[in-house]
């Protein structure tokens, strides 16, 4: 029942909200705060209430934004687009496990955004969030690459970007056919890449083990 859903997210927000405010530097406390909101925000994108959805998710992506200032790691991820590439890759990958967390859960969070905007047809805002979510999420697997929740979330990041851009030409009344040659050709390596470069090794990993 996606009520009582909310009624119980309503309670664990407000129970961490008050604990914020007694401990504003806490990250664990802002980081449930944050999850609180975020799945709130499911639930309504569910029920298909984009505007409730919105705003909840904007209250938990300033939380994680908060989360990364506090650790002093929010250069990791607010890059312009331009430098972003190069500055992450030039990026040392001494982080601690916790501040790895901040990182998966902020890209999370730009995900979120980006799924929404995509099931509202807002095709190139979606494409803008998933394109921040998947900088974030490429640099965690290069830093920790052995950690499978960080792969599949990048490959599933790769999958829904690659969904967006075909929807996105798909929709254009006079495409430049160049252009579009050119991105299909990006979307062709990005989903190779997620499918052949990690789903399936990994789930023959998976099942190496069993």
């Amino acid at each position: 029942d996606p009520n009582l859903s909310l009624e119980h997210y309503q309670k664990s927000i407000d129970l961490f909200a008050k604990i914020c405010k007694q401990y504003p530097e806490n990250i664990f406390h802002q980081r449930n705060l944050a999850r609180g909101y975020g799945y709130r925000g499911d639930t309504y994108m569910e029920m298909g209430d984009f505007q409730n959805a919105d705003r909840n998710y904007w209250e938990s992506h300033h939380l994680r934004e908060n989360i990364t200032k506090i650790q002093k790691i929010a250069a990791f991820w607010n890059l312009d687009s331009s430098k972003a590439g190069e500055e992450i890759n030039s990026t040392s990958f001494n982080l601690t496990n916790d501040q790895l967390e901040s990182l998966f859960q902020l890209a999370r969070s730009f995900g979120n955004f980006g799924t929404m905007h995509s099931k509202m047809s807002l095709l190139s805002t979606s494409e803008d969030f998933f394109s921040k979510s998947l900088r974030i999420r490429e640099y965690l697997v290069k830093a920790s690459p052995n950690i499978k929740d960080f792969k599949y979330d990048f490959a599933g990041n790769l999958v829904e970007l690659s969904s967006v851009r075909l929807k996105r030409i798909s929709s254009s009344i006079n495409p430049n056919l160049t252009a579009s040659n050119s991105e299909l050709k990006k979307i062709e390596l990005d989903l190779d890449k997620a499918i052949n470069g990690i789903y399936e090794p990994e789930i023959n990993s998976d099942k190496a083990i069993q």
